[in-house]
């Protein structure tokens, strides 16, 4: 069948009419067709037959004449069933059906198609993974379904899914299942899969509908394992809280209905080695061990803009963090391993003829004096 969209009318040959056994009607002998050269062609009568495509069939009325083409489908079916001509997909497109078209002249058109791995792929044991392919042939249809390839040397234990693909772009995808304990490696450029033309695809026309959460109660309590008992609680609770179900895609996302807590447990500490302090790191932290007027076994402290500010802490019960404060002693403690104080200390180091002199020094001013103004000093200072 040839499709013509500069044929006003649609013509048959004269053998093929005689073949349907269908009456054909006269027609007056002033009446003949004109071709685009101008050459006139005999009418032998016309014709009502029925044309089909795919699931549908089309009455129609068509000319009879001596003519080389088997069919040439004319202008006035397509304007009276309202067909497009798609030039771009190669495609007649109708209100419900989609059929595929090739070019006049194409002398071979191949059942079926090899798709190409696109580089080496592995496949883990049972697993499933879409690869990528392509096809170095002629590409005369769009649409092809999918097919495992029938060779001998294609992996054993893998299988391809039937589906239908549009060939046209450069990736085509082929879903493949391992069905095997071992992994399977796919090489690059061989045959992943073969597929078949599709020819005609008739286009779903179902309208979707509401569906009530009534209906959705009763279909959802009758593929359950429930008792009587059971069923009716279940009902008895769908029903109650019918408002909380989503009622279309639409109303799927987040809620504000309820708020849930999430136990993040307490877990102990990880343990870990002591390592080494890096000199680059030792004047930036502090740790403390003498917290025992805290009942803190040892306190970690950074110096944080001029002030000493507590980060971490440990015990033998547990280990924190906290956040940066300053940390002051606000009383003295003492143990039965050191009975003195900090006020007993201080004050007997200001009792201490060599080391009253020091101490002050110290907290006057941080310089180290010079030579001059210790030397008048005991030589227990100057050292």
């Amino acid at each position: 069948m040839i499709v013509d969209t500069g044929a006003n009318v649609t013509i048959m040959r004269e053998d093929i009419a005689q073949q349907l056994n269908e009456k054909i009607i006269w027609t007056p002998p002033c009446v003949t067709l004109q071709t685009v050269i101008g050459d006139k062609i005999p009418i032998i009568g016309k014709m009502n037959i029925k044309i089909t495509f795919g699931n549908n069939a089309y009455s129609h009325t068509v000319y009879v004449a001596k003519i080389t083409d088997n069919f040439i489908l004319g202008l006035d079916f397509l304007e009276k069933y309202n067909f497009i001509l798609d030039f771009k997909d190669s495609s007649l497109h109708s209100t419900t059906e989609d059929v595929t078209l090739f070019r006049k002249g194409v002398s071979e058109i191949k059942p079926c198609y090899r798709i190409i791995a696109s580089s080496d792929f592995t496949i883990p044991a049972r697993q499933e993974l879409i690869l990528k392919g392509y096809t170095d042939q002629e590409k005369n249809f769009r649409l092809e379904v999918l097919e495992f390839p029938d060779f001998e040397n294609f992996p054993k234990g893998v299988l391809v899914a039937s589906t239908l693909v549009d060939i046209a772009k450069e990736a085509i995808p082929v879903r493949c299942a391992n069905v095997s304990d071992k992994p399977k490696i796919i090489k690059k450029g061989k045959v992943l899969a073969t597929c078949t033309p599709v020819t005609y695809v008739e286009r779903s026309s179902f309208q979707t509908s509401n569906v009530s959460s009534e209906n959705l109660t009763e279909d959802l309590l009758k593929t359950t394992e429930l008792t009587q008992k059971q069923r009716s609680a279940a009902e008895k609770m769908l029903r109650e809280f019918k408002e909380l179900f989503p009622k279309s895609s639409e109303e799927f996302g987040r809620t504000n209905l309820t708020k849930h807590r999430i136990d993040i447990g307490n877990p102990p500490p990880i343990k870990q080695h002591p390592r080494r302090l890096p000199f680059a790191k030792v004047e930036e932290f502090i740790l403390d061990t003498d917290a025992s007027h805290a009942n803190i076994g040892a306190v970690l402290s950074q110096e944080i803009y001029g002030q000493e500010r507590v980060i971490a802490y440990w015990t033998e019960m547990k280990y924190g963090k906290t956040v940066p404060v300053v940390r002051q002693i606000t009383a003295s403690a003492t143990s039965h391993l050191d009975p003195w104080s900090d006020e007993e200390v201080r004050e007997a180091q200001m009792k201490d003829p060599d080391l009253k002199p020091i101490i002050e020094r110290m907290e006057l001013s941080s310089v180290r004096p010079s030579w001059q103004d210790i030397s008048s000093l005991s030589p227990g200072i100057k050292r």
